[in-house]
């Protein structure tokens, strides 16, 4: 086998490194200071992770694991959502994100790479006060959802499940690329979120952004918030995967009545 020379070798490590860089996902001597969401939500891993919901009130842990670790970006929008939205007594409760360095965790497909994470409905009692969130309660059709633990019904919070997407979409952290939610709750949302006169470039942002993923699970006791890459996390490594969108609604040089643009989001195409 014929040797390389040194500076030969050099030169090819340079010419090849872009190449390189698009295929890595791991640190590597050739790439040693990739850091943050590295690869795709599926294939990925996580450096310089952060942990999320140790001590911060209003948002809490579902499960004491180790499960807890985010993209700094991803934890800023939460911590910044939650208290938009959380009480004390009814925190934001937030379940899987990721392992310390990502990769693969039991239960998910995706959740590697600290861009993931399995956020809680806020409810009520019937009586209409809010109360905190003790597991991942499937919510039917009327917005009812039933609490074994506890023996009761309780009733899906529109106004504070509104708020938690709002914050969510309007954040200037990081691109949203997901909020997976049951295809009759992101409908239930933005006729709520229609109803109280929100802003309709708001509205359509959460339609675009909200979606029931298939053939995954039906997402109808969570949301599943994702956040996107931007051009710094790209060049570190950071790969968005899929980023098919609901049908848009356009809105340029169109003042929409509250009543056309309700009729023009609930007609959108099914995710």
């Amino acid at each position: 086998m014929l040797a390389v020379p040194r500076a030969l070798h050099l030169a090819l490590v340079a010419v090849m490194a872009p190449a390189l860089g698009a295929c890595i996902r791991v640190p590597n001597p050739v790439f040693p200071a990739q850091s943050g969401s590295i690869g795709l939500p599926h294939e990925g891993t996580l450096r310089g992770a952060v942990p999320v919901g140790d001590t911060a009130l209003p948002l809490a842990r579902l499960r004491d694991n180790d499960r807890r670790w985010a993209h700094p970006s991803l934890a800023r929008i939460l911590l910044d959502a939650a208290h938009a939205t959380g009480l004390r007594e009814s925190p934001l409760v937030i379940g899987d994100i990721a392992a310390p360095t990502g990769g693969e965790i039991s239960g998910h497909r995706s959740h590697r790479t600290g861009r993931d994470v399995d956020v809680l409905f806020y409810f009520q009692d019937l009586a209409g006060s809010p109360v905190r969130t003790p597991d991942f309660l499937v919510v039917g059709p009327d917005g009812l959802a039933w609490d074994k633990g506890h023996q009761r019904w309780l009733r899906f919070d529109d106004a504070r499940n509104w708020a938690f997407v709002r914050a969510v979409v309007t954040n200037r952290e990081a691109p949203i690329h997901w909020v997976f939610i049951h295809r009759a709750l992101r409908e239930r949302l933005l006729r709520y979120a229609n109803a109280v006169g929100d802003q309709a470039a708001v509205i359509v942002e959460a339609s675009e952004r909200m979606a029931q993923p298939m053939p995954s699970g039906p997402h109808d006791d969570h949301f599943h918030v994702r956040i996107g890459c931007t051009a710094d996390y790209a060049a570190q490594g950071c790969e968005n995967g899929w980023t098919a969108r609901t049908k848009p609604i356009s809105l340029a040089g169109v003042r929409i009545p509250p009543g056309d643009l309700r009729a023009a989001i609930l007609s959108l195409a099914e995710p």
